[in-house]
């Protein structure tokens, strides 16, 4: 699953803090162990199945944690710790087992890399994906106590186990060079076969129905370096026949989980805002129908597992957000910022900070259940001005040169601000700063511009003029001056040895400056 986000220790601290109770969920309804994510860690959090009740059940400690499943019973969960930089040789994954409570964690299994564990309904053995790299991966089973691993299958790329109710079938997905297809087998590894393209199976509880996630209709897609199609979710009867879609939406429906009482489908969904690849919980009928949001994340949730005997699945608000959806998973703390960078509040028109860095924010996280109300993704990069000032276009490496050398300017606020680069992004030069302003596409900079404040500041006060470095002033004058004497562009290029670019980049600053308040010269 795609997610992105946040250090483990701010997302330990928000859970907890929004926790309404550590002891376990209501037995009203049923509760879910979810994963939030986070770079590089994530953790695995309790929650009841309408979003509220939240509690840390594994906190990350190691790089990363994820793929909860919880046994028959509800009283352990199975889970996977990874340790060693991701992607590197260096990196392995283990499955362990730990009490409702939080306690007792101990390893279950010992191959490098062990993955996506599935209890069997008699809580006995536990089914998991151990992988080898570029050898492929199979589907493997151990009994709860660590012994008697065995492997199942041997097809190229075997994963997502998951048992059938009355432990006699185990469902899979294969990947080989035909694609991706859901697979059935008998619980010993023996004669299994194709039932349809797609992955990641979930059985009723009846065992009657599987739901699974298939790209094949293309309904959507994800674009980043490379366009991939989006994934709805389908529901097939256990043999493979009458298979039906369920869900029609442009985002990236995958994992679906069904709950112990059938009446709910569990899936991660990034349908809210599919740009920004952020992926929260939601529920659904087995039909489709009541489609519900349970989790308003920033950075990201997903992977639930229903704790089985925690209680009967919530049955909507149909179409909007669970009580307990309209409260982030994760509260990004803004005190992580730079000393002296500027950000737009902890949401902006409807988008949540989803992720701070330094004198870097980022707001790409939808709060809303109807994404229209959202204005769409806000980057602002806080710089010195000694590094980020209107004269540095065109001069340094990576830096772009032609007609975007001569920006468009405006004050605002007592700040000036310099549009660059087609309108792709606006500078904004206040006191010693440069704040760098990344919009929505045709999105509205003075607003942004006007929410823009320090960390525990309030929006609208004026903002400090920008006092530019001696250097920067200096060669403003020595154009004008030039200017003034010889009377033509043309002629001051050859009189200061400049591009055309350059003599107007300094006159156009030169304008812009005339008439306003500047502060003291930054020292640079």
């Amino acid at each position: 699953m795609r997610l992105a986000g946040l250090a483990a220790a701010a997302l330990a601290a928000a859970l907890l803090g929004g926790a309404a109770s550590a002891q376990g969920p209501a037995a009203d309804v049923a509760s879910l162990a979810v994963v939030v994510d986070g770079q590089p860690r994530a953790l695995i959090a309790l929650l009841r199945a309408d979003g509220t009740g939240r509690s840390t059940l594994v906190g990350a400690g190691v790089r990363h944690v994820g793929q909860p499943a919880w046994s028959p019973d509800g009283q352990a969960l199975a889970f996977v710790r990874t340790r060693g930089a991701p992607g590197g040789s260096s990196e392995t994954s283990k499955v362990h087992v730990v009490n409702a409570d939080g306690t007792g964690e101990r390893r279950l299994t010992a191959g490098r890399h062990d993955a996506q564990p599935a209890w069997s309904p008699d809580g006995r053995r536990v089914a998991f994906v151990a992988s080898r790299r570029s050898l492929g991966a199979s589907i493997m089973v151990v009994n709860a106590d660590g012994s008697g691993r065995t492997r199942l299958t041997a097809g190229s790329w075997d994963r997502d186990p998951a048992w059938s109710p009355d432990g006699t079938r185990l469902a899979f997905t294969r990947g080989d060079r035909r694609g991706l297809r859901v697979w059935a087998m008998n619980a010993d590894g023996s004669a299994p076969r194709p039932l349809a393209r797609g992955t990641s199976p979930s059985w009723s509880p009846d065992g009657t129905r599987i739901a699974f996630a298939s790209d094949r209709d293309g309904f959507g897609q994800t674009c980043y370096h490379d366009c991939t199609p989006n994934h709805e979710l389908y529901v097939m009867r256990s043999d493979g026949s009458a298979e039906t879609r369920i869900t029609r939406d442009r985002g990236d429906d995958v994992g679906p989980s069904w709950s112990p009482d059938g009446t709910r489908i569990a899936f991660d969904s990034d349908r809210n805002y599919p740009d920004a690849n952020r992926f929260d919980v939601y529920l659904a009928n087995p039909d489709g129908g009541c489609v519900t949001r349970v989790t308003n994340s920033s950075p990201g949730t997903g992977g639930a597992a229903w704790r089985p005997g925690s209680g009967p699945a919530p049955a909507g608000p149909c179409g909007g957000d669970a009580p307990g959806a309209t409260v982030p998973v994760v509260d990004v703390d803004p005190r992580r910022l730079s000393p002296g960078s500027l950000f737009l509040g902890k949401s902006f028109r409807g988008m949540l900070l989803s992720h701070v860095d330094g004198g870097f924010s980022v707001y790409d996280d939808c709060a809303l259940a109807r994404p229209r109300g959202c204005l769409g993704q806000v980057q602002l990069q806080n710089w010195s001005i000694c590094r980020r000032q209107p004269l540095m276009y065109g001069g340094g490496p990576n830096i772009p040169g032609g007609p975007a050398l001569v920006p468009r300017y405006s004050w605002r606020r007592g700040a000036l601000l310099a549009q660059h680069l087609g309108g792709s992004h606006t500078d904004v030069h206040t006191g010693s700063s440069t704040v760098a302003v990344f919009p929505p596409r045709s999105g509205p900079v003075h607003s942004i511009v006007d929410a823009l404040r320090p960390v525990g500041g309030q929006a609208g006060a004026p903002l400090p003029p920008p006092g530019f470095p001696v250097r920067v002033l200096r060669q403003v004058r020595e154009a004008q001056a030039a200017h003034r004497r010889l009377g033509t562009v043309r002629r001051v290029q050859r009189a200061l040895g400049l591009t055309r670019e350059r003599v107007l980049q300094r006159l156009a600053l030169g304008r812009a400056l005339r008439g306003h308040r500047l502060g003291p010269p930054a020292r640079c």
